[in-house]
């Protein structure tokens, strides 16, 4: 109990109190600067994130209006009509199709088919043979990458000519 009122005891509690108060307030100090770090930190998070995002969006308009730029005359396209009627012996020209993909042309192969009336099956031929009626197709494909799988189809029906007797 002498030890309760020993000056030298007491000055160590008293120490030991004040240097924990002084720690425990360096803490606090630490953890509201800390906080305020944080604070900070978490602005410029957020000012990263919408530079960020603004950034992306911008990218992505300049790349979507410059490929609309690029492929703008782009398709793969017949040119005449879908249907040609003909009379016999009348001259088939082929006025074929037109591929094209950022610019270049590719290039479009030519199929044709025949059959005499839709009761058979068409059978592949070298060309259009105006001499024998019926239906020929003239099917076109392409080696261009997005029209790979795609065919334009002409039907050019051949008709026979009546002849009456007169000339």
């Amino acid at each position: 109990m002498a030890t309760d009122r020993d000056p030298k005891e007491r000055a160590r509690k008293k120490k030991k109190s004040s240097s924990g108060g002084i720690l425990a307030g360096m803490a606090a100090a630490a953890g509201a600067a800390g906080a305020a770090a944080a604070a900070k930190g978490g602005k410029r998070r957020v000012l990263v994130f919408i530079l960020a995002v603004v950034l992306f969006a911008l990218g992505a308009a300049g790349g979507f209006f410059g490929l609309q730029a690029l492929t703008k005359d782009d398709g793969f396209f017949m040119i005449g009509q879908d249907f040609v009627e003909l009379s016999m012996y009348t001259p088939y020209e082929e006025q074929g199709a037109t591929s094209v993909f950022f610019g270049r042309e590719g290039e479009v192969r030519t199929a044709y088919y025949y059959r005499e009336d839709i009761s058979y099956d068409p059978v592949a031929v070298e060309s259009v043979d105006t001499s024998v009626n019926g239906f020929y197709y003239a099917v076109y494909t392409s080696d261009a990458l997005p029209y790979r799988g795609v065919e334009l189809i002409r039907t050019i029906e051949v008709m026979r000519v009546e002849d009456d007797g007169q000339k």
